[in-house]
């Protein structure tokens, strides 16, 4: 789907796509971090993280990184914590994504 996207637009990017279970519910969130000159600079590239529930797929982090994320240490409810490009962002209940912690 991402692929029919890019090309439907004319957005000749690369799509770097990653699943993984952040919120232990049975189906895997989609990281998804975009390489293009137009969405790229120094502090990094485009990257989202989507929760896919019931065919929708919502952004919960829209972040310039340089593609460094990992599983960070605990959760917060149900949610894994990330750490990116160093940072930690833990998921804020209230407002249904994930935050970057002070």
């Amino acid at each position: 789907e991402l692929a029919n996207a890019r090309e439907a637009n004319g957005f000749d990017a690369t799509l770097n796509a990653h699943r993984v279970d952040l919120n232990n519910d049975g189906t895997p969130e989609v990281i998804v971090v975009v390489e293009h000159p137009f969405v790229c600079g120094t502090g990094g590239c485009l990257t989202y993280v989507f929760e896919i529930s019931s065919g929708t797929a919502t952004p919960i982090v829209e972040v310039l990184s340089r593609g460094n994320i990992a599983l960070g240490n605990g959760s917060t409810g149900d949610w894994r914590n990330l750490v990116i490009d160093g940072s930690s962002f833990l998921f804020d209940t209230e407002k249904g994504l994930y935050v970057v912690c002070p």
